[in-house]
């Protein structure tokens, strides 16, 4: 079985990561951690100043670092907790929704597990745009995990 695990640097990767070491998983299971670096918004033209580029991609750098940080972490979490599983880790640029989708599909993946932030418009839908999105486009099952306090209740 081959799964992709969307991390991002928000709260909502610490229970994915706990639930995925808490399940058992046959022992051929392999794990592709995956985090993407979204692009910085745009600048208008007219308000760059002359260093502004070189700021800019300091600050790309640094995110960049973080997320490979992100993903040596949870790989180390994983592999204690799951010694018998393959677990990789890909860093990509650009944006969620297509890079985790195209990684799934790239890798022929059977499952992608990805937080769920919970800030849709409506607290009925705990869903977030980047889980929404992967849902609806995914080329394998797609598996939602949010934290606690996220959860409905009746």
């Amino acid at each position: 079985m081959r799964i992709i695990l969307a991390l991002d640097t928000s709260l909502s990767s610490e229970p994915l990561i706990e639930a995925v070491c808490a399940h058992k998983w046959p022992s051929s299971t392999e794990f592709r951690i995956l985090t993407v670096v979204e692009p910085l918004p745009l600048v208008a033209q007219e308000n760059i100043q002359k260093n502004w580029g070189q700021v800019l991609s300091e600050i790309d750098i640094e995110r960049q670092q973080q997320a490979e940080l992100l993903c040596v972490q949870a790989r180390e979490k994983l592999l204690s907790a799951l010694p018998d599983c393959i677990i990789h880790f890909e860093v990509r640029q650009g944006h969620p929704q297509s890079q985790i989708v195209d990684a799934a599909a790239q890798w022929s993946a059977d499952k992608i597990i990805l937080g769920a932030k919970g800030r849709a418009a409506c607290p009925r839908f705990l869903v977030g745009s980047v889980s929404n999105a992967v849902v609806n486009h995914a080329p394998c099952s797609v598996e939602i995990i949010r934290k606690k306090e996220d959860s409905i209740t009746d």
